[in-house]
């Protein structure tokens, strides 16, 4: 019967020990046989584990362009983002203590991620046409100071204003003046003078027509107007 060597490399029965470089030789292979993890020295004096999973980190998986399948879950972890500067300061994706399960989608475009801290990168180029409705903006969300249209025009089909509207050209349906409103004509020029038409208190519902011809309106304080007009 032949006899058989068996071959032990040095070992230890201790969990989680490593040797250290002044008990281990260069290439020599030390076995931690309850963490089942091999250990060695390099010609730099560096101990390493071999080919166990403590042997590979994230920098080596990802130089030979590592890919998984697999899900990763982190465990009360976060995402740490150096930057292009290693420093005090990093950039940490985490999230809040979710009460069900959550699914973020990351869209199928390129772009920068939006936050609410963020105040100078939404663009109007952003929002699709007719993705703001009505109902979006709050009850004096825009107020009337906002409404300067310039050379614009609009088309309202009722506006009711306590402040102040402006513009070129307004095309309305009903334009409601409420309580002590009045419309205001600056003239030809803006200077310190206008023109304001304004009503008498109502004491019942009134309606003033206008009528289907060009002239001038005659006022009370315009006599010779008045006189014309009223024949007194």
């Amino acid at each position: 019967m032949p006899v058989i060597t068996v071959i032990k490399p040095r070992r230890s029965l201790v969990p989680a020990s490593v040797p250290t470089a002044g008990n281990i030789e260069i290439g020599e292979l030390v076995l931690n046989i309850p963490d089942g993890k091999f250990y060695t020295k390099d010609n730099s004096g560096i101990v390493k584990e071999v080919g166990g999973a403590g042997a590979i980190n994230l920098q080596g998986v990802t130089d030979i362009s590592g890919v998984t399948t697999n899900n990763i879950t982190l465990n009360g972890s976060n995402l740490i983002f150096e930057g292009l500067i290693e420093n005090a300061f990093e950039t940490t994706l985490t999230v809040a203590e979710p009460t069900t399960d959550r699914t973020i989608t990351l869209p199928n475009i390129s772009g920068t991620v939006i936050t609410t801290g963020d105040t100078g990168t939404v663009t109007s180029t952003m929002i699709a046409d007719g993705t703001i409705v009505n109902a979006d903006i709050a009850d004096t969300t825009i107020r009337a100071e906002k409404l300067n249209l310039g050379s614009d025009s609009v088309t309202v089909g009722s506006l009711s204003s306590g402040g102040a509207v402006s513009g070129t050209t307004g095309t309305f349906s009903n334009l409601n003046l409420t309580q002590n409103g009045v419309l205001v004509f600056e003239g030809s020029s803006d200077d310190a003078f206008e023109t304001t038409v304004t009503v008498t208190n109502p004491t019942a519902d009134r309606t003033i027509t206008l009528p289907n011809s060009s002239g001038v309106l005659a006022t009370e304080g315009d006599s010779l107007a008045y006189a014309i007009v009223f024949g007194s």
